[in-house]
Order: structure tokens, then sequence, then C-alpha cells
């Protein structure tokens, strides 16, 4: 069930010590959060993560083809040599506000906001300046159902995901959640038409270039187990991204809180 996310993340700070470091940009009305974690496990961080979606069902994984981007042209440039052209220029300028990241921390997570890039690209390249070339080799890339509506959480079927700057492989660890119980299964029609996960890969292939996917489309579902076979494809090459956009409602002032 969703939930107020100021309030969730002023409980999730009261109850791991404030483990949780988040940077709202105050130059737009999205967000960038990276969470780092010390003394929280992992199974605690990645049910956080989940609950921003409202989150996840089975069924064996027939690998084919390679999802073509549905959104390019209209979330994003359809050009190759146009997009990555606003990629750098939004990285230029994120760069004159670059979050702090504490030393001896080690990143874990992100949470990336998928509305068109005119209205959040300068706070995905915010967060996204904490990347870099070859840091991580595995992406779980996570974000809600938009268009659909099913419980649980919907897995891949597809052997790659295309945007204009390249492919991205299917990493074999998106079949193993497949075997996870009655979590999660294809739903190959939201797949196919959701923008959550397709707009945040550019921003992904511009900072660390080559890594495998995991992705999930989630729906409402049991946030414990999900954490648990999420985190049981994670090792210390595994990213974790959220795409959440956190609030549209808000006014700017109450939301920055």
């Amino acid at each position: 069930m969703p939930c107020s996310e100021t309030t969730f993340l002023d409980r999730w700070r009261y109850s791991t010590g404030g483990q949780v470091m988040t940077s709202v940009h105050k130059n737009k009305d999205t967000f960038f959060s990276a969470l780092l974690s010390g003394r929280v496990s992992m199974v605690a961080l990645v049910a956080l993560l989940l609950l921003f979606l409202f989150s996840f069902h089975n069924s064996s994984i027939g690998l084919q083809d390679t999802r073509a981007p549905a959104w390019s042209g209209s979330f994003y440039p359809d050009n190759a040599g146009e997009l990555a052209g606003l990629m750098t220029d939004l990285t230029r300028q994120a760069m004159h506000d670059r979050p702090d990241i504490p030393s001896g921390t080690r990143l874990q997570a992100l949470i990336l906001p998928h509305a068109g890039y005119i209205y959040s690209g300068l706070t995905a390249a915010h967060a996204s300046l904490v990347l870099k070339k070859g840091q991580f080799s595995k992406v779980i890339l996570i974000g809600p159902d938009h268009r659909i509506g099913f419980e649980n959480a919907a897995i891949t079927s597809f052997a790659a995901y295309r945007t204009p700057l390249g492919t991205i492989p299917i990493d074999s660890d998106s079949e193993v959640l497949g075997r996870c119980g009655d979590l999660f299964r294809p739903v190959s029609r939201s797949e196919s038409l959701e923008h959550s996960l397709e707009v945040i890969l550019p921003f992904l292939q511009y900072s660390l270039q080559d890594f495998s996917l995991v992705p999930v489309v989630a729906g409402p579902c049991d946030i414990h187990r999900a954490a648990m076979c999420i985190d049981s494809i994670r090792d210390s090459g595994t990213l974790l991204v959220v795409s959440s956009d956190l609030s549209h409602y808000l006014d700017y002032a109450t939301a920055v809180k």
C-alpha cells in the first residue's frame, strides 16, 4: 500500500539511526536520493526501497529478443548523438552542485526520478554523479507499474533492453527471481509499455557504460519476501536502483521537507 514518503523517511531515519542519506535537489520539484548503509542490513534496505513503489509473481522465463525503447522521442531524445550530448550537458550542470558522499561509505542503492528529462533530467544527473565507469557490473532496476495494474512484480521475458545509447544484456539472475515462490512472473504488456524503467537506463549507460540488467516492474506485494528474494541475487558488484518520483502533488516547500 502506498504511504507518505516524507513520513516513511522520518520513521526510517529514526529506526536506523540516521543511516539513510537523502538529498533533494533544490532547483527541481523532483528528488535525488542516494542510500548508503553501514549497520543497516541489505534486506532492510531493499524493503525500504520497495516501499517507495508499493511493490511484488512467478513463472519460468523464456528470454527472447530485445525490448525496443517505447518512449524515446517523447520522454527523452531518440537520436543517439543528441541523447549523449544531453547527458553530457546535464552532467556538467549537475557538477556545480555535486552530491556530498561521506567518505568511508559504500554506495548500495540509488533512487532516480522517471519523468521526462525536461522535468527531472537534472535531478537524475545529480544521482548519476556518484557512479563511475565499471563501478558495478549488474544493476537491479525496480520501477512502479503505470500501465496495466497487477499484484506482485513483473520480471522480463526479453534477452536485452535497447536505448539509443546501445543494448543492455539481461542478467541471468532475472531467472532466479522467477523461481522465487509466487512473487515474480513475466507481464509482457506492462514491461513493453512501462516508462519508469526505460527512462532511467540512459543515465546508467552514460555513467557505468557496461553492465547487465535485472529489470522489475512492481505492483503491491509482500515487501519482506520480495526484499529477501532480491537480496539473494545481490553481491558487491550489484547496484540497486529504484525509479520513483516520490511526490507529484505536494507544493515545493513541503516536498523539500
